[in-house]
């Protein structure tokens, strides 16, 4: 659901969009949209609220999270499922115990920070601290 808003706050751009608009797209409450509202808000994303207004995007915190990488993919099996992490061990042993669950085929595994990471970054001195992506 937050995926939603999200997507339906950035589409109004400047404009504010009322919390009953994003309840009736969504099939929910007036409540369950505020607490998304709130949710993303904990996340870094700055919403003005307005009670005759409704709700506007006024910034995007630098994060990696699922819904805004899916938004950005134009494919049809790469991404079709994303985890993100602010910090994991290693994206590799991540993706290795999902595979072994039995993921589908495409699943993207993307951390912020690396605690036990290897790669090329590695060898060449480069810590995977605030790398972004492994």
């Amino acid at each position: 659901m937050k995926d939603i808003i999200l997507k339906k706050l950035k589409e109004s751009k400047e404009d504010y969009i009322s919390g009953e608009e994003l309840s009736s797209i969504l099939g929910v409450s007036r409540t369950a949209v505020w607490k998304c509202i709130n949710e993303l808000k904990k996340e870094g994303y700055v919403i003005d609220s307005s009670s005759k207004k409704g709700y506007k995007l006024c910034y995007v915190p630098d994060i990696i999270n699922p819904w805004e990488i899916k938004e950005g993919l134009d494919t049809k099996i790469i991404g079709r499922s994303v985890h993100c992490f602010s910090e994991v061990d290693s994206t590799n042993n991540y993706a290795k115990m999902l595979a072994q669950k039995g993921c589908e085929d495409g699943t993207v595994i993307l951390a912020e920070r690396q605690t036990q990471g290897r790669g090329r970054w590695a060898e060449a001195g480069i810590p995977w601290t605030k790398k972004g992506y492994g």
